[in-house]
């Protein structure tokens, strides 16, 4: 999954990354927030689309 999400990640569209964005939420929550989850969610939040960096912005890696 983490494969999958890298490359939706570098998708010149905008579906792609947003796409990222919501694997990156579901398999971090369900497999643990690792070192390469951390690292894509940060990449993502640094994105230079507003939209893909806002999406990732809201991604909580630890619970309320």
């Amino acid at each position: 999954m983490l494969a999958v999400a890298g490359a939706l990640s570098c998708s010149g569209e905008l579906a792609g990354p947003l796409a990222a964005v919501m694997l990156v939420q579901r398999c971090g929550n369900h497999f643990g927030w690792s070192a390469p989850w951390v690292e894509l969610l940060g990449a993502l939040r640094a994105h230079q689309t507003i939209d893909i960096r806002a999406a990732a912005a809201a991604v909580w890696m630890v619970a309320d």
